[in-house]
């Protein structure tokens, strides 16, 4: 594959087969890697395990059978749980393994019509931003540990780093959550329009005005379920109700609890993020848009 293909939508294997060339080419030097693996992120492809690897792109919308599209998503991870295998299998081999650090994690989960929402789009629900961490340290140093700390994506960074023995920038947000003292009272998701701050107890989740009502009134996402439309205050309860579907935010104590979370947050810098919803058309130039539709952007 050529590095141009490599910058698509490149399965698995291929993506292996890269990062073992680079491995080879800076053998005996210090070295860090970011491996991306877009399984098992959609457009979904079949995995057939009979020893060749075919990938049919399957188009899919929620009116189709959730128990078919949840079952290619499942041999999605399984496909990218065997390249994963197969990646620790030769650093292994190698004798890298042990002395590496190895971060696993993701960008965000997928909605199979949880909250009547179909892959990734809009909201910020725990079964789109609740992803998996696994850290295996050099040396199985503290190895098996499970730790339910709130742990936020911005704290990667500043841990690899300083792991590594190097000191992050100044203008770095996030913790190295290594630390004896490292806790998270609270962590904050956000994207345009909208934002959320969880505590290990609360959720409070808020959009702007029209926010959800404008997102599903897009020409390109005419067949989602309009059900999917949130208020634009919400707040849930995670022990008592995981699933978030019982929105507190209009009782008396949930106002309250709502404050209280929001106020922990520095509010004025977040309004101005979801403000900017009403951003500036751009041209995009051909090459951005070949890129953006390899990887399921654009259609």
């Amino acid at each position: 594959a050529s590095d141009e293909d490599l910058l698509l939508h490149a399965h698995g294997e291929i993506v292996n087969d890269y990062a073992v060339s680079l491995i080879e080419k800076y053998s005996g030097n210090p070295l860090f890697m970011y491996i991306h693996y877009m399984d098992p992120h959609g457009p979904y492809y079949e995995h057939p395990y009979n020893g060749v690897f075919k990938y049919p792109k399957v188009e899919f919308t929620p009116e189709d059978s959730l128990e078919r599209v949840s079952g290619l998503y499942k041999g999605e991870i399984k496909y990218a749980d065997s390249c994963l295998g197969e990646l620790f299998g030769y650093l292994k081999e190698t004798g890298i393994y042990d002395s590496s650090l190895i971060v696993l994690t993701a960008d965000h989960g997928e909605q199979f019509f949880e909250h009547y929402g179909w892959v990734h789009l809009f909201f910020l629900f725990d079964e789109l931003i609740h992803i998996p961490l696994i850290i295996k340290p050099p040396f199985s140093e503290g190895l098996g540990a499970v730790d339910t700390s709130l742990v936020q994506q911005l704290d990667l960074a500043p841990t690899m780093v300083e792991y590594a023995g190097g000191t992050p920038p100044e203008n770095w947000q996030g913790n190295n959550i290594f630390y004896s003292d490292f806790h998270n009272n609270y962590v904050v998701s956000q994207m345009v329009g909208i934002f959320s701050v969880r505590t290990i107890d609360y959720k409070v989740m808020k959009t702007t005005q029209d926010y959800a009502e404008q997102r599903l009134s897009d020409p390109n996402f005419s067949h989602f379920d309009r059900r999917a439309i949130i208020p634009e205050e919400n707040l849930f309860n995670l022990i008592d109700d995981p699933d978030e579907k019982n929105n507190l935010a209009e009782t008396r104590r949930g106002k309250t609890i709502m404050d209280s979370l929001i106020s922990m947050v520095d509010i004025e810098e977040l309004m101005i993020y979801l403000d900017s919803i009403q951003g500036k058309v751009i041209k995009l130039d051909d090459e951005t848009i070949k890129r953006l539709e390899a990887i399921g952007y654009l259609g």
